[in-house]
């Protein structure tokens, strides 16, 4: 019971510490009628939506989970108009946080504009980054656009392996500087990093811990590799009881935490239906990595495809992290093209 407690204690003090900034009077205000919505409307928007801009990207990360997207999808991008719009509905609804995310968002011609369109709907507002673009100048843009948090790629403390892992030389440098960049300007900023077998390896994790607090990031946030995207087309990441065990006890909140500062270990905010993922083609998912789409919000609101999505049977199977981890649900919708991880 102490260590929930002091784990409960933790996450409300990382959250405050990495999203106070973006609180105001505009979002107390729409908070305060998101909640009234909730209780007379008797209508459970998400909490949280997860928006694509782009697939475009200068990375090629092993482990992607849009990749094999980024041709396929150019064509049929939501345009600017209708960003604002979905913007402008989930305001309405009640949403309170909108992460951008691609991709790489910043290479999205009119990103600042809707940030800052979600800025001044009440909502906070942060963004995937693979780090390149944030320099001074842009980071400074963001800040005033209303960006509070940016979450900056890092799969490694060794600057080659990281490079290596995105294909990309001088990434590590990048990301470190996009830190300090982000810091100066006074935004929020964390690193984000897929923990890999590698990363395991000489107490790799430990010493990303230690890099991020050495650098002034304000929190690691870890994910487990999905499978999807690139991901299905190389070797895949299995991970045993051991080291799943190593990264739970990484997760202390207190700086690594793991998805979400709203989350236990291996627990999806998907799952409890508080989030969703709208891709950039305008394609309405539970989850980023899953193969399932149930609608258009080119052809539909967003709130007729949210009311219809939750009460999916998906919902029904019983899993503690991902939908993948239920092995009747892989068979049903994933036609028994998983890991043997889950076999």
């Amino acid at each position: 019971m102490e260590h929930k407690i002091n784990n409960f204690i933790h996450r409300l003090s990382l959250g405050y510490r990495l999203y106070s900034k973006g609180i105001n009077i505009r979002s107390i205000k729409h908070i305060l009628m998101a909640m009234v919505r909730r209780r007379f409307r008797k209508f459970s928007s998400p909490y949280s939506v997860l928006l694509g801009v782009t697939y475009n990207c200068q990375f090629h990360c092993r482990f992607c989970g849009v990749g094999g997207q980024r041709q396929a999808g150019q064509n049929f991008l939501l345009s600017d108009s209708e960003i604002r719009k979905l913007i402008s509905e989930l305001a309405d609804l009640g949403v309170l946080h909108v992460c951008f995310t691609g991709g790489e968002p910043i290479l999205r011609d009119g990103i600042f504009e809707f940030i800052s369109y979600a800025a001044k709907r009440g909502m906070v507002v942060s963004m995937d980054s693979n780090g390149l673009e944030i320099n001074n100048r842009n980071a400074a843009r963001l800040k005033r656009a209303g960006l509070t948090l940016v979450k900056v790629s890092l799969h490694s403390p060794d600057a080659s392996w990281h490079d290596n892992i995105v294909n990309f030389k001088g990434a590590f440098e990048n990301a470190v500087s996009a830190v300090e960049n982000a810091l100066s300007a006074g935004l929020a900023c964390i690193f984000s990093t897929v923990i890999t077998k590698g990363l395991m390896n000489n107490s790799g994790l430990y010493r990303l811990i230690s890099l991020g607090k050495y650098t002034g990031a304000m929190a690691l946030k870890i994910e487990l590799p999905a499978f999807a995207g690139n991901l299905l087309q190389s070797e895949y990441d299995v991970f045993t009881e051991e080291e799943l065990a190593c990264v739970r006890k990484a997760c202390d909140f207190r700086f690594a935490y793991y998805s979400s500062v709203l989350s236990d270990f291996l627990k999806c905010s998907c799952l409890s239906k508080s989030n969703c993922y709208i891709s950039p083609k305008g394609e309405v998912k539970t989850c980023m990595f899953l193969p399932l789409t149930f609608g258009n919000i080119k052809n539909e609101s967003f709130r007729d495809i949210w009311v219809r999505m939750i009460c999916n049977e998906i919902y029904n199977y019983s899993v503690s992290d991902c939908y993948g981890e239920n092995k009747n649900f892989r068979e049903k919708y994933f036609l028994g093209n998983y890991p043997g991880k889950f076999s």
